[in-house]
Formats: C-alpha cells, sequence, structure tokens
C-alpha cells in the first residue's frame, strides 16, 4: 500500500498528490501550457475550498 492508498490520507491530500503527479507527466511529455492551465485551476480550487473552509469557522463573518 503506497502513501496515496493510505486510510490516514485525507481525501485532500490524495487529490493534491495525484494533481502534482499529473503536472509532472504533462510537463515531462511536453506538455507545458496545459501543466501551467492545471496548475491554475488547482490554485483556484484550493483558493475556493479555503475560503468555504473559513466562513463555516465559528464566529467568522459571512459575506453573502
Amino acid at each position: 500500500m503506497n502513501a496515496t492508498e493510505s486510510p490516514q490520507v485525507s481525501f485532500e491530500e490524495r487529490m493534491a498528490a495525484e494533481l502534482i503527479k499529473r503536472i509532472r507527466k504533462l510537463r515531462w511529455i511536453g506538455m507545458d501550457e496545459e501543466a501551467h492551465r492545471m496548475v491554475r485551476r488547482g490554485l483556484r480550487l484550493c483558493t475556493s475550498e479555503a475560503a468555504l473552509a473559513e466562513s463555516r469557522q465559528p464566529g467568522s463573518l459571512s459575506i453573502r
């Protein structure tokens, strides 16, 4: 069983590891522009998830 299959690794960590692996493969085969687009999508997703998590914290201000 490798680290990405371990039950102690969160879903988010497994998905991040998979995204990194795909980006590296794209770069390896010369698809740098597609790898760059995937990085941008990943960063947007992380930013959105962080904002959502922050809005769920007790006492935080929710802007709607």
